[in-house]
């Protein structure tokens, strides 16, 4: 069983506290710089025209999906690329759980500096 301390904790929170600290920042930047350009953005109409225009493209896009997916054909063959995804994701996953238990019997019974159990479990 692997106990960790308060200073395993401390160590495995640092770097996360720095990811953190660096996305909040690059957040903070972002806004600030969108506020500055707000005000040379587009007007109200622009915008409404805009959104107007994706509407339509998104209504658009969604009745062509919707009509190829009543072919039979398109679903034959979306149903055969969802299989060959899946076939590749089970391949993968399955080629790195043989590359963990091939390193975990090659380490079995070997003490690890950062595991401290392993010297409390063969005692």
């Amino acid at each position: 069983m692997i106990v960790e301390t308060p200073d395993d904790r401390n160590d495995k929170a640092e770097p996360w506290d720095e990811v953190n600290d660096r996305f909040t920042e690059l957040a903070r930047r972002i806004g600030n710089t969108y506020r500055d350009s707000a005000s040379a953005g587009p007007s109200e109409e622009e915008i409404r025209s805009a959104l107007h225009t994706l509407g339509s493209a998104w209504e658009s896009m969604t009745s062509a999906v919707a009509s190829a997916l009543g072919d039979p054909e398109v679903r034959r063959d979306v149903s055969e690329a969802a299989g060959s995804m899946a076939s590749a994701i089970g391949d993968s996953l399955g080629a790195f759980g043989r590359a963990v238990e091939k390193e975990r019997e090659r380490n079995e019974g070997k003490w690890h500096p950062h595991d401290e159990s392993a010297a409390t479990e063969e005692e």
